[in-house]
Protein backbone atom coordinates (compact mmCIF):
# COMPACT_ATOMS: atom_id res chain seq x y z
CA UNK A 1 0.00 0.00 0.00
CA UNK A 2 0.87 3.23 -0.91
CA UNK A 3 1.47 5.68 2.27
CA UNK A 4 2.78 8.81 0.46
CA UNK A 5 0.91 11.30 -1.85
CA UNK A 6 1.61 12.50 -5.13
CA UNK A 7 3.49 15.11 -3.88
CA UNK A 8 5.32 13.33 -1.26
CA UNK A 9 3.76 13.86 1.92
CA UNK A 10 2.81 11.36 3.94
CA UNK A 11 -0.77 10.33 3.71
CA UNK A 12 -2.35 10.75 7.37
CA UNK A 13 -3.40 7.76 9.60
CA UNK A 14 -6.86 7.01 8.89
CA UNK A 15 -9.26 7.56 12.38
CA UNK A 16 -9.46 4.66 13.84
CA UNK A 17 -13.07 5.22 15.14
CA UNK A 18 -16.44 7.01 14.50
CA UNK A 19 -16.68 10.78 15.13
CA UNK A 20 -17.86 11.33 18.72
CA UNK A 21 -20.83 13.42 17.22
CA UNK A 22 -24.01 11.80 16.87
CA UNK A 23 -25.22 11.43 13.47
CA UNK A 24 -28.04 13.97 13.91
CA UNK A 25 -26.06 16.43 15.06
CA UNK A 26 -23.76 16.41 11.86
CA UNK A 27 -25.19 19.34 10.40
CA UNK A 28 -23.85 21.55 13.02
CA UNK A 29 -20.28 20.08 12.57
CA UNK A 30 -18.17 22.09 10.32
CA UNK A 31 -17.92 19.61 7.36
CA UNK A 32 -20.63 17.42 8.21
CA UNK A 33 -22.91 16.12 6.05
CA UNK A 34 -26.00 18.29 4.92
CA UNK A 35 -29.50 17.55 6.54
CA UNK A 36 -31.74 15.69 5.13
CA UNK A 37 -35.12 16.98 4.87
CA UNK A 38 -37.31 15.45 7.05
CA UNK A 39 -41.21 14.34 7.67
CA UNK A 40 -43.38 14.27 10.20
CA UNK A 41 -44.74 10.99 11.86
CA UNK A 42 -47.67 11.64 13.24
CA UNK A 43 -51.08 9.99 12.99
CA UNK A 44 -52.64 13.37 11.49
CA UNK A 45 -50.10 15.95 11.04
CA UNK A 46 -51.32 19.25 9.78
CA UNK A 47 -49.60 21.53 7.52
CA UNK A 48 -47.76 23.36 10.14
CA UNK A 49 -46.53 20.57 12.17
CA UNK A 50 -45.25 19.54 8.61
CA UNK A 51 -43.70 22.88 7.74
CA UNK A 52 -41.69 22.42 10.95
CA UNK A 53 -40.67 19.62 10.40
CA UNK A 54 -39.21 20.16 7.13
CA UNK A 55 -37.60 23.30 7.58
CA UNK A 56 -35.91 22.85 11.27
CA UNK A 57 -32.90 20.31 10.85
CA UNK A 58 -33.13 18.07 13.18
CA UNK A 59 -31.26 18.46 16.37
CA UNK A 60 -31.69 15.35 18.94
CA UNK A 61 -34.39 13.11 18.33
CA UNK A 62 -35.02 13.44 22.56
CA UNK A 63 -35.54 17.61 21.96
CA UNK A 64 -38.74 19.16 20.81
CA UNK A 65 -38.97 20.99 17.56
CA UNK A 66 -38.90 24.64 17.75
CA UNK A 67 -41.46 26.74 16.35
CA UNK A 68 -41.12 29.10 13.32
CA UNK A 69 -42.03 32.57 14.48
CA UNK A 70 -42.99 35.92 12.66
CA UNK A 71 -40.11 36.99 10.94
CA UNK A 72 -38.82 39.46 8.44
CA UNK A 73 -35.84 38.66 5.85
CA UNK A 74 -34.43 41.74 4.00
CA UNK A 75 -38.04 43.66 3.73
CA UNK A 76 -40.16 40.51 3.06
CA UNK A 77 -42.48 39.03 5.52
CA UNK A 78 -42.56 35.57 6.95
CA UNK A 79 -41.70 33.01 9.48
CA UNK A 80 -38.24 32.37 10.90
CA UNK A 81 -36.29 31.21 13.63
CA UNK A 82 -32.01 31.60 14.25
CA UNK A 83 -30.83 28.43 16.77
CA UNK A 84 -28.06 28.67 18.48
CA UNK A 85 -25.96 25.28 19.19
CA UNK A 86 -23.44 25.28 22.01
CA UNK A 87 -21.10 23.07 23.12
CA UNK A 88 -20.03 21.70 26.89
CA UNK A 89 -18.37 24.59 27.83
CA UNK A 90 -21.21 26.56 26.56
CA UNK A 91 -19.75 28.58 23.67
CA UNK A 92 -21.08 28.87 20.55
CA UNK A 93 -20.79 25.95 17.94
CA UNK A 94 -23.02 27.43 15.60
CA UNK A 95 -25.83 29.86 14.73
CA UNK A 96 -28.09 28.32 12.05
CA UNK A 97 -31.03 30.87 10.85
CA UNK A 98 -34.11 29.16 8.46
CA UNK A 99 -36.97 31.39 6.86
CA UNK A 100 -39.83 31.01 4.96
CA UNK A 101 -41.92 33.43 2.61
CA UNK A 102 -45.42 34.99 4.04
CA UNK A 103 -46.33 34.87 0.58
CA UNK A 104 -46.82 30.86 -0.33
CA UNK A 105 -46.59 31.28 -4.34
CA UNK A 106 -43.08 32.92 -4.09
CA UNK A 107 -40.89 30.81 -6.68
CA UNK A 108 -37.90 29.60 -5.36
CA UNK A 109 -36.06 31.07 -8.43
CA UNK A 110 -37.55 34.22 -6.89
CA UNK A 111 -35.86 33.60 -3.43
CA UNK A 112 -32.69 32.94 -5.53
CA UNK A 113 -32.71 36.44 -7.14
CA UNK A 114 -34.01 38.25 -4.23
CA UNK A 115 -31.41 36.47 -1.67
CA UNK A 116 -28.99 35.16 -3.68
CA UNK A 117 -26.28 32.85 -2.24
CA UNK A 118 -23.41 34.79 -0.07
CA UNK A 119 -25.44 38.13 -0.41
CA UNK A 120 -26.18 39.76 3.09
CA UNK A 121 -29.87 40.86 4.43
CA UNK A 122 -30.85 41.50 7.59
CA UNK A 123 -33.11 39.17 10.00
CA UNK A 124 -35.41 40.41 12.72
CA UNK A 125 -37.00 37.72 14.42
CA UNK A 126 -36.00 34.88 17.38
CA UNK A 127 -33.23 33.27 18.59
CA UNK A 128 -33.45 30.40 20.75
CA UNK A 129 -30.84 28.13 22.12
CA UNK A 130 -30.54 24.33 20.54
CA UNK A 131 -31.29 22.75 23.76
CA UNK A 132 -33.79 25.48 25.40
CA UNK A 133 -36.66 26.48 22.83
CA UNK A 134 -37.81 28.97 25.62
CA UNK A 135 -35.40 30.63 25.79
CA UNK A 136 -36.70 33.61 22.78
CA UNK A 137 -34.44 36.23 22.18
CA UNK A 138 -35.53 38.78 19.71
CA UNK A 139 -33.18 40.14 17.64
CA UNK A 140 -32.04 41.96 14.92
CA UNK A 141 -28.58 41.24 12.48
CA UNK A 142 -26.86 41.26 9.26
CA UNK A 143 -26.63 37.75 7.89
CA UNK A 144 -25.27 35.65 4.64
CA UNK A 145 -27.78 33.87 2.78
CA UNK A 146 -26.34 29.98 2.94
CA UNK A 147 -28.55 28.33 0.90
CA UNK A 148 -32.12 27.54 -1.19
CA UNK A 149 -34.21 24.72 -0.21
CA UNK A 150 -37.86 23.70 -1.48
CA UNK A 151 -39.96 20.31 0.11
CA UNK A 152 -42.87 19.03 -0.80
CA UNK A 153 -45.65 19.08 2.39
CA UNK A 154 -48.13 16.23 3.17
CA UNK A 155 -50.90 17.60 1.61
CA UNK A 156 -48.74 18.56 -1.87
CA UNK A 157 -47.91 22.04 -1.38
CA UNK A 158 -44.64 23.04 -1.94
CA UNK A 159 -42.34 24.98 0.95
CA UNK A 160 -39.38 27.37 0.07
CA UNK A 161 -37.16 28.55 2.55
CA UNK A 162 -33.96 30.54 3.03
CA UNK A 163 -31.09 29.09 5.41
CA UNK A 164 -28.64 31.59 6.82
CA UNK A 165 -25.93 32.31 9.17
CA UNK A 166 -25.19 35.60 10.96
CA UNK A 167 -22.16 37.61 9.70
CA UNK A 168 -18.98 36.86 11.00
CA UNK A 169 -20.35 33.67 13.23
CA UNK A 170 -18.14 30.79 14.99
Amino acid sequence: MNDRRKDGRPIPDAPTSEPTVPRDHYPYVRGGAPPEPTTPEADDPTPEDDAQSALVDRLDPGLETPRLRPAVLGRLEGLGLLIVVRDAEGEPVSRDGIWQPADETVSLEELQRTFPVGSGATFTGTSVEARDASSAEEVSLEVVIMRHDEYEQMDGRPLRIVKFAPRGQP
